[in-house]
């Protein structure tokens, strides 16, 4: 995959999203057209259609957006906190748990001499656990340094509703949401992609991935 500006960006980001939310507006309308033992199985359905699409349009629109700074070939030393950590992270999970100094040499020479060489930004670096809930949501937020805040009234659904729905769901269990529930879970994931396309756009636009 090759991304070489924001409106690459943009073009892919469109993509992404309109096929996901085509998805989500068709079985939103077979739900409203069924009734009865029908509707209570698409109900369970779209809860696990909205956590694939809601999963799947976050790991991938960020995985994008890390493909066109690492296109730009920029130095850590140009990099904001959060991606710095991003590309750091690895080595610091290896060194953890160890007392051993040579653990720590890879952590100190980045910072005594590596900091203006090119950075080798991670692109399998997005990570939701499959479990994509506020913690790991958040995590992706600060490593891109996007505002939280304007996500936070959506946690609340996100976590107690979309999550646990879909794991009981997908685990087998009997979960049986009504309409009322899936309208308000489909209208945060709604507002949630689109808000999190604008802010990757945004920041590539004005260039806020740079310290």
């Amino acid at each position: 995959m090759k991304i070489r500006s924001v409106n690459e960006l943009s073009d892919f980001l469109d993509t992404e999203m309109s096929w996901r939310k085509r998805e989500l507006i068709t079985i939103r309308f077979m739900i409203l057209d069924c009734k009865g033992d029908r509707q209570r199985i698409l109900l369970r359905s779209g809860f696990c259609l909205l956590y694939a699409h809601w999963e799947g349009f976050i790991k991938n629109s960020a995985t994008y957006y890390l493909h066109l700074l690492a296109y730009k070939g920029l130095r850590y030393d140009e990099l904001n906190e959060g991606l710095v950590a991003l590309c750091l992270r690895r080595h610091m999970e290896s060194t953890d748990k160890s007392t051993k100094i040579r653990s720590h040499l890879k952590i100190t020479t980045f910072f005594l001499s590596q900091s203006s060489e090119k950075a080798k930004i991670p692109l399998d670096g997005i990570e939701t656990h499959d479990n994509l809930k506020e913690e790991y949501f958040t995590d992706i937020l600060n490593v891109l340094c996007l505002d939280r805040t304007k996500y936070e009234s959506k946690f609340p659904l996100l976590d107690a509703r979309l999550l646990k729905s879909r794991n009981e769901i997908a685990h087998g269990e009997e979960n049986n949401p009504d309409f009322i529930d899936y309208d308000s879970v489909y209208e945060a994931i709604k507002y949630m992609i689109e808000t999190f396309r604008n802010d990757l756009l945004n920041s590539a636009q004005s260039q806020s991935y740079k310290r």
